[in-house]
């Protein structure tokens, strides 16, 4: 692997300078003092670690030049965009469960914008049905702003958060659902982190468990699926650690979770990261700066949770929906000053093929 590093001259001429990197191409874990390049020229086939941070972030726009050597199998992979074919459309014989019916739980009062955010991306990444079920006092504000989902009302506290006796209304409102969304706006509490226990227990359909939902989550044992979509610093409480330390071993600190919970794990970033007990991990490289905004992790939740519902598999659901919300944030037309609701038309385009002959490797 060669980088090309950039100097500038008295004459503002940029002049090239080849270095090598303190970076490992196998896992984008840089150890001591490594240049920033501006371009990397990587031999035979792209390397996961010039998508993974840290390492991506020292590669600059990355080439890959052939030099004639037989595929071979890796254990980590990057996930191409056209893993959007395995998404299920809708046909003239669907209806609107037929076609996925999500529940979305979450929404304590001052955070009704995050279930809000699910739902719509649910339905933008095709689902055919969606609820909200959230806590009463909150519905007012719901039925105003989210026109098409289904609102259901949950039993609350005095200060308006779930409680363990909510999951008998949750329930009953899952009945008719292919996937779950739990945690955006949840709140935190021992109320609501009982209630997402009970829920965890009780719940069949697969889960998609994010936000607050994630708050002090321990171990659990379901039959059905489940994916935990943490960013470092949620990642780094999940399993005792710093986030810096999330931060510099992204790859081993995915796999720890995916094999600690049992469950697909799915650790966001630029370089979103997919994980599964006893598989390798799949990089989804294609987020934007931009993404660093309140509310896009819970547009995620919301996409991921509409193909759990459509029935891809719980990794192939992550990796997919990591694709779709990552391309959307490269549609969106203006980068500075995007906000989350700016990918909703913007998921639309990328599910309709739009961008994806861009790499996963910063380009």
């Amino acid at each position: 692997m060669i980088v090309l590093g950039g100097r500038t001259g008295r004459d503002g001429i940029r002049g090239a300078t080849f270095s090598s990197m303190a970076m490992d191409a196998s896992t984008g874990e840089v150890a001591g003092a490594a240049v920033r390049a501006d371009v990397t020229v990587t031999f035979h086939a792209p390397k996961v670690g010039l998508a993974v941070a840290p390492g991506r972030f020292h590669a600059g726009a990355v080439h890959v030049a052939p030099i004639g050597l037989a595929t071979a199998a890796h254990e980590h992979a990057l996930v191409p965009a056209t893993v959007l074919h395995e998404v299920p459309h809708k046909t003239h014989e669907s209806t609107k469960y037929r076609a996925g019916s999500v529940l979305v739980v979450g929404g304590s009062p001052g955070l009704t914008g995050a279930p809000m955010l699910a739902a719509l991306a649910a339905f933008r990444a095709d689902a055919g049905y969606v609820a909200v079920a959230a806590p009463e006092s909150t519905l007012p504000v719901l039925e105003s702003r989210l026109l098409e989902a289904v609102k259901r009302p949950l039993p609350e506290d005095s200060s308006g958060r779930l409680l363990p006796r909510s999951a008998d209304a949750v329930l009953e409102a899952a009945e008719r659902a292919d996937a779950v969304a739990l945690g955006p706006g949840l709140g935190r509490g021992d109320g609501t982190r009982d209630l997402v226990r009970v829920l965890l227990e009780r719940l069949e359909q697969p889960v998609v468990l994010d936000a607050d939902g994630l708050w002090g989550l321990e171990p659990f044992e379901r039959r059905a699926p489940t994916i935990l979509t943490p960013h470092a610093g949620e990642l780094a409480s999940l399993l005792g650690a710093t986030a810096a330390e999330v931060d510099a071993y992204r790859l081993d600190a995915v796999r720890r979770a995916a094999s600690h919970f049992g469950c697909v794990a799915l650790l966001k970033g630029a370089d979103t990261l997919v994980a599964s007990p006893r598989e390798g991990v799949l990089v989804a490289g294609y987020g934007e700066p931009s993404l660093a905004t309140a509310g896009t992790g819970d547009v995620l939740t919301g996409v991921i949770a509409a193909f759990l519902a459509k029935g891809l598999e719980p990794r192939l659901a992550a990796a997919a929906g990591a694709v779709a919300h990552g391309l959307a944030s490269r549609l969106v037309a203006t980068q500075v000053g995007l906000v989350a609701s700016d990918l909703l038309p913007a998921l639309q385009r990328a599910l309709a093929g739009e961008g994806w002959h861009r790499s996963p490797l910063q380009d």
